[in-house]
């Protein structure tokens, strides 16, 4: 912390590092496959389907809800990162659904394609080639890994460090180490 002559604190901010961002998007995602099959152990004869959808939502709220209450979700909490505002103050729910906006999407689109598209159209969907070839399960999944890439590039061309889903919600992520 620096001393200004009028004797007011100056904080000084350290943006999380681009290789942090990225290890703790991946413990992220880790932690989902975890819950996922955690649950699928105990419940063995449950669906498959919600039960992935079911954890992937719950993980989400509660890094929806960390990231508002305290600014850090468990990765983050591991690495001392935080998420505040753009002009450093806590977020709002605001700028937390808007950087959260991609994860809460691909939810949707699972879920719309499982429980409308599929059952209104059958698991026979080549007779519609046009209408699933712009929705396949393979292709939301190559369309979310392509968006996922492009998020984080972004991590590593900004000057604050800022990931696209932060320029969006108006955020950044400061290393509190």
């Amino acid at each position: 912390m620096l001393i200004d002559e009028e004797e007011e604190p100056i904080q000084e901010y350290t943006f999380a590092a681009p290789g942090k961002r990225l290890f703790i998007a991946l413990i992220e995602l880790v932690n989902c496959w975890i819950l996922a099959y955690l649950v699928g152990f105990v419940l063995p004869h449950v669906y498959k389907r919600p039960l992935y959808l079911g954890c992937v939502v719950l993980l989400l709220a509660y890094k929806i809800i960390s990231e508002k209450s305290s600014g850090q979700s468990f990765s983050k909490k591991m690495y001392a990162l935080l998420v505040l505002t753009d002009d450093m103050q806590k977020t709002s729910w605001a700028h937390v659904f808007k950087r959260n906006i991609f994860w809460i999407i691909l939810p949707v689109l699972y879920a719309t394609y499982f429980y409308i598209l599929v059952p209104v159209f059958g698991e026979d969907y080549l007779q519609y080639p046009v209408l699933f070839s712009l929705v396949n399960l393979g292709d939301i999944f190559k369309i979310a890994v392509l968006i996922a890439a492009i998020d984080m590039a972004f991590v590593f061309m900004t000057p604050k460090r800022q990931a696209l889903h932060d320029i969006i919600g108006g955020t950044v992520v400061i290393d509190r180490n």
